[in-house]
């Protein structure tokens, strides 16, 4: 057990000297004791939402934080990135919120020392509630794996490209986007000819020609060539649509089993010389972007790539530069890994000779007061460029969603706080950082973190120069303790305004900032819409709010008077509030003070993509409907049952919702338009259904 002394002796000194009492069952006996048991690992699996045929393996124990290199008290898929407890370094420069380095040296010294830091935090605040042993570990990863996975092209039949097209002047969807001019990613696209399907089932991207109601397959890209026999996946999130070209964006895993030696002296030893060794499972990944000239729709041809280390969070678009976020944690190595391991702890991305090599150091940073230890990676790459060039940076601090305008780029992540220095318990932070971009540039401007948690990235918005925040501040022992702010930043991310606790006892399912106003709905029993004033940064107002059964997970502008939401219909039980279905609400907000629900429709035991995510919402302002997909759980024998397919929505001239129901049989979970007819697409992207709308 020699290798676990110096960290013993680490926690001993911390706790001395801060005071803390440790009860007994952190006595160095009982804890040896306790990994002897548990034979110094414990590996717990968590599923990724995201992917339906992948398991993360991502774990460590805490009591590991001792014995092998544990770093994080939780594992978390990449909706929401919780990790480790960092210490703010002593060294390196600050400004406006952000750390920056003067060497590898200087960066790896301070990780192995904000490392122990945080495993004293960890230990303490799990250790502080219970007696249990917890294990848990965070995804190790390294993204500079050389081998790409087979990319194959399909092709089966159609025309190249929108030469001899009869329909040359019919509209079509865009992506339902936060913001107008910049443009977001998804598992559907399409143009005035073609309809682009990133199907995750099979890991395959669909084209097919769509005139007039009339579909045909015109080729298939392959993703994730089986390698199972060396450990290899990739998978397929989402994709862009710019002119001529696609843009595919996914995630490449090549999972290891690694020997970790130890020695008596030195963490890291030789194999053939070490007291100790040990296997540990662990995995590089890396973002890739593949980009693919499809001016022959027939024959889409890969002109370009580009991987940055880490999973995909998330991505935007502007004038044809396309910014790429993830997260990469490296913290398992820094302490104990050999030293080829230990180089992992650099992130790496495709340089201007298209070779993928470590970031230089004056492009790495981290947050002032980091209480994480994984990196935000931030890539910009020109899809007008001759020659495909990049920048990529990073920044400690891991992402959990993005909010992005034409010129300001903000991160936003979770982190945990001790209450105080002789604290078992802790608070939940949102931290937020701003970055300036204009191309290729992308440079760190300031930071600032708030307590509580963001719904999403409608949370956010910038108006004039200010960043506005709701957030609500969750009390997970007692709901009704849940606080819910709005926050008004200047551009400096210093705090201007703010509205006091408003909504006590929910939480926020919903905001839409539209100019001056902001529109929020939060939910415990029912679902309250509040309207508030910004038109005075400084004096955010409560105006009015209206309450109705069930809530709304987005809200959307009709008109300039009426807002429609998107969410779900609840019912009580005898055990308490559970949601039945699908619920559509539309508000009358033309009175700040006095907003009316005008009419609610809801569809019991149904369910659609568009009460997860905005981008499940076809808007069409010329023949003024909305678009979104929908699935029925079983049969017809009541009410207000619906077929599966999608819901056409329209608000009559009696401000009253009139729904048509495209029945197509099957589970859908995206649907788009050319001209005059709405195409639904299957879920495992095996046909597509035309329906005319007028």
């Amino acid at each position: 057990m020699k290798k676990y002394n110096k960290d013993f002796d680490y926690i001993a000194s911390k706790f001395e000297e801060e005071a803390v009492k440790a009860p007994e069952s952190l006595s160095e006996a009982n804890i040896v004791q306790k990994l002897e048991q548990a034979g110094g690992e414990n590996i717990i699996r968590f599923d990724e939402q995201k992917r339906k045929k992948h398991t993360v393996r991502a774990a460590v124990a805490l009591v590991a934080c001792f014995a092998v290199a544990a770093v994080s008290l939780f594992a978390w898929d990449k909706i929401g990135n919780k990790d480790i407890f960092i210490p703010t370094p002593t060294t390196a420069t600050v400004s406006g919120g952000i750390r920056t380095f003067t060497s590898y040296e200087e960066l790896t010294d301070e990780l192995e020392e904000l490392q122990k830091r945080n495993m004293y935090d960890v230990y303490r605040m799990t250790y502080g509630a219970s007696d249990s042993v917890t294990m848990a570990n965070n995804e190790t990863s390294k993204g500079t794996d050389t081998d790409m996975a087979a990319t194959s092209e399909e092709n089966v039949g159609g025309e190249g490209g929108s030469d001899g097209m009869e329909q040359t002047d019919a509209s079509f969807a865009q992506t339902n986007k936060q913001v107008d001019a910049v443009d977001e990613p998804d598992i559907i696209k399409t143009d005035a000819y073609y309809i682009y399907y990133a199907s995750r089932s099979d890991n395959k991207i669909y084209i097919w020609s769509a005139e007039n109601g009339e579909c045909e397959q015109a080729s298939v890209i392959s993703f994730g060539a089986d390698k199972s026999e060396t450990n290899e996946y990739e998978y397929i999130d989402e994709m862009f649509l710019y002119g001529d070209k696609l843009i595919v964006i996914g995630d490449h895993d090549h999972w290891y089993q690694d020997v970790i030696a130890y020695g008596s002296e030195e963490e890291s030893v030789k194999e053939d010389t070490a007291e100790e060794i040990e296997e540990t499972e662990r995995v590089d990944n890396y973002l890739f972007m593949r980009t693919y000239d499809i001016s022959d729709r027939s024959k889409p041809k890969q002109v370009g790539e580009y991987r940055q280390s880490g999973r995909y969070i998330s991505s935007r678009m502007i004038d044809g530069t396309v910014y790429l976020i993830s997260n990469y944690g490296t913290e398992y190595y820094i302490l104990y890994g050999s030293d080829a391991q230990k180089e992992t702890f650099v992130p790496c991305a495709t340089d201007a000779e298209g070779e993928v090599t470590k970031l230089p150091i004056e492009n790495i940073g981290a947050i002032e007061n980091c209480k994480d230890g994984t990196y935000s990676v931030i890539g910009a790459v020109d899809m007008d460029a001759a020659k495909q060039s990049s920048e990529t940076k990073a920044l400690l601090g891991a992402s959990d969603s993005i909010y992005c305008n034409e010129k300001n780029l903000y991160l936003t992540g979770y982190t945990y706080e001790l209450k105080d220095e002789k604290s078992y318990d802790y608070d939940e932070y949102t931290q937020i950082i701003k970055y300036a971009v204009d191309g290729l540039t992308i440079e760190e401007q300031c930071a600032a973190k708030l307590k509580g948690n963001l719904n999403d990235q409608f949370s956010l918005d910038e108006y004039d120069g200010n960043l506005r925040v709701a957030i609500t501040e969750y009390d997970w022992a007692d709901n009704s303790h849940n606080r819910n702010y709005l926050y008004v930043f200047d551009e400096n991310l210093k705090q201007i305004g703010k509205l006091d606790a408003f909504a006590i006892g929910e939480h926020i399912e919903a905001v839409r900032f539209m100019g001056e106003i902001a529109y929020v709905i939060t939910y415990e029993t029912t679902d309250p819409l509040f309207i508030i004033d910004l038109s005075v940064p400084t004096a955010p107002a409560l105006k009015g709010e209206v309450k109705i059964d069930g809530f709304s997970t987005f809200l959307t502008p009709v008109d300039d008077h009426t807002m429609l939401g998107i969410g779900y219909s609840t019912k009580e039980e005898s055990w308490g509030i559970v949601q039945e279905g699908l619920k559509l609400t539309l508000f009358d907000v033309s009175d700040m003070a006095q907003p009316k629900v005008l009419d609610a429709i809801e569809y019991p035991r149904s369910s659609s993509e568009a009460q997860y995510t905005h981008k499940a919402i076809v808007r069409n302002d010329e023949k003024g409907y909305f678009a979104i997909p929908v699935y029925q759980f079983d049969g017809y024998d009541y009410d207000n049952a619906i077929g599966n397919g999608a819901l056409v929505i329209r608000v009559n001239d009696d401000n009253k919702l009139e729904v048509e129901n495209l029945d197509t049989g099957y589970w859908s979970t995206r649907c788009t338009y050319i001209g005059d007819y709405v195409y639904v697409v299957n879920e495992d992207a095996t046909d597509i259904h035309a329906f005319e709308v007028k």
